[in-house]
């Protein structure tokens, strides 16, 4: 079965090569701007999540922070729950709209 997966190069001229298509294809360099603009879009993505989640029930609101609590650390389930509740507060259908024209227009440009 394996041998149809040799390749006839040596290592060493296999990792040769392999360095000099990355250098030419400039990997590296798109590998960065794709993480900058996924970051990028990620606060506008944040914060439509949080104005959306200030229109669900308050139990399914409390579950989903009961579940962050999981793997998140306790500053951020603080500042998260914070936020829900101030939101949840006063009426932001606003903040759900600018939140989700940012996300979808900073995550346009990843792609």
């Amino acid at each position: 079965m394996f041998k149809t997966l040799s390749i006839p190069l040596t290592r060493s001229e296999l990792i040769r090569r392999t360095l000099s298509e990355t250098a030419e294809d400039d990997c590296l360099g798109l590998a960065a701007q794709l993480a900058y603009y996924l970051l990028l879009a990620l606060v506008p993505a944040i914060v439509f999540l949080v104005a959306l989640a200030s229109f669900f029930p308050a139990d399914t609101v409390a579950q989903m922070v009961g579940s962050l609590r999981a793997f998140a650390p306790s500053d951020v389930v603080q500042i998260v729950q914070e936020r829900l509740q101030r939101v949840a507060d006063g009426e932001q259908g606003g903040l759900l709209t600018i939140g989700i024209a940012m996300a979808l227009w900073n995550s346009s440009a990843a792609v």
